[in-house]
């Protein structure tokens, strides 16, 4: 579960990947990812569940940047608070001086990048678009792989590798992970107000 939940922030390195048919234009339509001050998604895995809500947001020349609040409210309470750079290119989690590539406006199925984090080296895979219902209702969506090896020397060698699933809904944000037998579910998304 800890490792599905880092694979999102960690840092990204793109790669050329083979080409494929494109994702069809009303799947990846913009916007891309929520900016509106407001919007607030609650999510739920096993008993713990938390919401992130959007509590700024600016833009500048195309470049929105959001700032995101998470309140864990069942489970170990806590709260975090991270950047999301969204534009044309794709949505990148901004973490220290790097951005990270969370997804890529332009990806087709079977498009590939690794990412370098707190799980070690990941790569991510784009696969074909799907209907995916959750409780929060039924979205089209974009599923990426994300398979995770530690790296030697990096003090997580002894943990074993992992394969998780995230379904990105474009406009939404992820309405699914899994990894194993773990999953997270959207239970309700409420976009904020321009």
């Amino acid at each position: 579960m800890r490792r599905l939940l880092l694979a999102l922030p960690i840092t990204a390195t793109l790669l050329v990947s083979s080409p494929a048919a494109p994702i069809p234009a009303d799947v990846i339509a913009p916007p891309i990812f929520p900016t509106a001050v407001g919007t607030k998604w609650l999510y739920r895995s096993g008993p713990q569940e938390w919401s992130e809500e959007i509590t700024a947001a600016e833009s500048r020349n195309g470049v929105a940047v959001v700032s995101i609040l998470k309140r864990v409210t069942k489970g170990q309470e806590r709260t975090e608070d991270w950047r999301v750079e969204v534009s044309a290119k794709g949505i990148y989690v901004l973490d220290n001086d790097t951005p990270l590539c969370w997804f890529k406006s332009s990806a087709v199925p079977g498009d590939e990048w690794k990412r370098t984090g707190a799980v070690g080296l990941t790569t991510v895979r784009v696969l074909a678009p799907e209907r995916v219902t959750v409780p929060a209702g039924t979205y089209r969506t974009i599923p990426m792989e994300m398979t995770s090896q530690p790296i030697p020397g990096d003090g997580l060698a002894d943990l074993p590798g992992s394969t998780s699933t995230c379904w990105f809904a474009p406009g939404v944000g992820f309405v699914k992970m899994a990894e194993g037998g773990v999953e997270v579910l959207l239970l309700s998304f409420t976009p904020g107000r321009r």
